[in-house]
C-alpha cells in the first residue's frame, strides 16, 4: 500500500477506535466546515511533507504529519456534555469571563490529554510491529480560537521515518 495512504488510514482508524473522538477530518485550513463536524475532532491536516533520507538506496524517508485534536465540548461536574461557544463565555464588555477562561482552559486540557493519548498509542504500535516507522520527532503545541473562534485544541507535529516505497535509481525513471 502507498505509504501516505497507509499513514492517513491508520489514523483515520486511530480516531475511530479512540473513545472520546467523534470525527476525523482531512484537508487543509479553508476547507473545514466546523458546522457539519462533531467533537473532539482527530484533523490531519494537508499537505503533508516528506523528506528523502539520501542514503546509498534511499530506502526510508521522513514523513511529517500535523494532527491536531479540536474540540468546543467540555464535562460539567456531573459529566454532561457541554458546548462552549463564543457568546457563552464572553461578558458584556466583549471580555471573556472567568468562565470562560475556565472553560477554555478545560478545552485545552482534554485536546492535550487526547493528543499525548495518540502519540502514545503510535509509539505502542511502532514497538508492537503494527507501525512499520520510527518517530524522529514530535511536538505539541495548544490551538486556540480556530476556524469560528469556538474551537480550540492541541496540534501535533510528527516526524516518522518510514520504508520509502518510491525509491528507485534515476536510471530506472529515464531513457538515457
Amino acid at each position: 500500500m502507498d505509504t501516505l495512504i497507509h499513514l492517513v488510514e491508520y489514523f483515520r482508524d486511530l480516531a475511530t477506535k479512540h473513545k472520546q473522538i467523534e470525527g476525523f477530518l482531512t484537508g487543509e485550513d479553508y476547507e473545514m466546515n466546523d458546522s457539519l463536524h462533531q467533537y473532539p475532532l482527530l484533523y490531519l491536516q494537508l499537505p503533508i511533507s516528506s523528506t528523502v533520507n539520501y542514503n546509498l538506496t534511499g530506502d526510508t524517508m521522513n514523513v511529517t504529519l500535523v494532527l491536531s485534536v479540536l474540540t468546543n465540548i467540555i464535562l460539567d461536574e456531573n459529566g454532561n456534555e457541554v458546548i462552549i461557544r463564543e457568546d457563552s463565555v464572553e461578558t458584556p464588555h466583549n471580555q471573556i469571563g472567568f468562565v470562560g477562561l475556565v472553560a477554555q482552559d478545560q478545552l485545552l486540557n482534554n485536546s492535550f490529554r487526547i493528543i499525548n493519548e495518540i502519540i502514545s498509542k503510535v509509539d505502542y504500535d511502532i514497538k508492537e510491529g503494527e507501525l512499520l516507522a520510527r518517530i524522529v520527532n514530535n511536538s505539541i503545541q495548544t490551538v486556540e480560537r480556530v476556524t469560528n473562534n469556538d474551537l480550540y485544541g492541541a496540534t501535533l507535529t510528527l516526524t516518522l521515518e518510514v520504508e520509502n516505497i518510491y525509491a528507485c535509481t534515476f536510471m530506472d525513471a529515464f531513457d538515457i
